[in-house]
């Protein structure tokens, strides 16, 4: 077992690199071949895409969707019943994912202050 000093310096060593997805459609599509961690701001209604991600593959995203605008998703994309709702609200969200290589499970948020 490791103590946390042999951890510590690993950690702070490690950066993460939000990748800004496309936003001038209304396909909101995150490619998890390019990166796990994705900032979006939808500009108007738009659909939750995932590509290119395989089982045990996660992440997470900063959804700002302060103009409220409506969000949908793909049938491979899976969260409660009150999450498409939850997240149409103007806010700025957090979204967790992870994949089991057919499905992506999505938890999310309240909108952040």
């Amino acid at each position: 077992m490791s103590n946390i000093q042999d951890v510590l310096p690993k950690i702070n060593k490690s950066r993460v690199t939000l990748d800004q997805v496309d936003n001038t459609s209304n396909d909101v599509s995150f490619d998890l071949g390019v990166t796990n961690f994705f900032k979006s701001t939808p500009t108007g209604a738009f659909t939750l895409t995932f590509t290119n991600f395989t089982s045990g593959r996660s992440g997470i995203i900063i959804l700002d969707n302060t103009g409220g605008h409506a969000p949908s998703s793909a049938a491979n994309v899976k969260a409660d019943a009150d999450f498409l709702i939850t997240v149409s609200a103007a806010g700025i969200y957090q979204l967790g994912y992870i994949a089991d290589g057919t499905n992506v499970y999505i938890t999310y948020s309240k909108a952040l202050v």
